[in-house]
C-alpha cells in the first residue's frame, strides 16, 4: 500500500519493497525503515489482507503493524525517501528546497 503523499519515491524504491517482499515469500509485512523511522509504502500478504477485510479491520493500518511485530520484515533504507511524506504547506515548502521543482507547484497555486 502507497500512500499518494510521498513524491520523493523512485520506481527503483517500489522494486526494493517488492524484492525484499518476494525474498520472504511473500509471508511477511514489510515495513521500510531509514535510520530507525518507519516509513511506507508497505507490502503485505493478500492473504492477510482478505482476512482482515472479513473481521471489519484495516490490514495496513499502523495500529495493525504495532500489534502484530512477529508479522513484519523490516526494510532498511538507504536514504530518506521512505520517510518523506507531505501533509502541509510547510511539508511542501521543505520538500521544495531540497528537490527544487515541487516549490514552482506551490508558487502556481498562489497565482491561480
Amino acid at each position: 500500500m502507497a500512500l499518494a503523499d510521498q513524491a520523493a519515491l523512485t520506481p527503483g524504491d517500489i522494486a526494493g519493497i517488492l524484492d525484499a517482499f518476494a525474498s520472504c515469500g511473500g509471508e511477511r509485512i514489510i515495513v521500510p525503515f531509514f535510520q530507525g523511522l518507519r516509513g511506507n509504502p508497505v507490502a503485505f500478504p493478500a492473504s492477510l489482507a482478505a482476512g482482515m477485510r472479513t473481521s471489519g479491520k484495516n490490514a495496513v493500518s499502523r495500529a495493525f503493524i504495532d500489534s502484530n511485530p512477529q508479522l513484519i520484515e523490516q526494510y532498511q533504507a538507504g536514504h530518506e525517501r521512505f520517510i518523506i511524506d507531505i501533509d502541509t504547506p510547510e511539508d511542501l515548502a521543505s520538500f521544495g528546497k531540497k528537490t527544487g521543482p515541487s516549490a514552482s507547484l506551490q508558487d502556481r497555486r498562489k497565482t491561480t
